[in-house]
């Protein structure tokens, strides 16, 4: 398969962190410094939790048992510069406390201005990353594998796009961790 994202990545030659977040200094309601969290449909959003399997803390997505008709909750990373760089790929882990009917997205946007008000009108590109799925081990944190974001320039913005499927007894929590973007000089 000759996908960008399964190009084996040598981290040595990675010297430049462009996005660093293990959500280790959030807690409640996930509330980073230039960082979008919005509900663009119902009442919950991504909050902060202890993770008892891994000891550390990460981002969470439920509308299980939220009483909304719907639920579509954004986590958008701040504005990711490209222009001084080469090679950025992007990484990340999700998990799933029963995922059931729900989906999580992860999305890549060249021409978002930052505002809450414009998401739903942005261009949103989805990525091919490896998101955990209701059939994997139960709350066992997945790699994404390393998408290579080479293909785009200027500022870009990493959207995780939570939707709920309406049933309040059946909507599931997908877990996000460690998210890094890395490049080359």
């Amino acid at each position: 398969m000759e996908e960008a994202r399964c190009d084996p990545v040598d981290l040595v030659d990675y010297s430049l962190t462009l996005l660093n977040q293990d959500f280790e200094a959030t807690s409640g309601e996930i509330n980073i410094l230039n960082w979008t969290n919005y509900k663009e449909f119902g009442t919950k959003s991504w909050r902060a939790y202890d993770d008892a399997n891994s000891l550390s803390r990460a981002a969470r997505m439920s509308s299980y048992r939220s009483g909304d008709a719907q639920n579509v909750s954004w986590l958008i990373t701040e504005g990711i510069d490209l222009n001084n760089t080469t090679e950025e790929y992007l990484s990340f882990e999700t998990s799933t406390s029963f995922a059931d009917g729900s989906e999580l997205e992860v999305l890549i946007s060249t021409n978002w201005d930052g505002l809450t008000a414009s998401i739903s009108t942005a261009t949103w590109i989805s990525l091919p990353a490896r998101i955990a799925q209701n059939n994997d081990d139960f709350n066992a944190f997945k790699n994404s594998t390393f998408i290579n974001l080479s293909d785009y320039s200027g500022t870009v913005y990493i959207a995780f796009k939570y939707t709920g499927n309406g049933n309040d007894s059946f909507d599931g929590t997908y877990e996000l961790d460690n998210v890094v973007v890395i490049a080359k000089n």
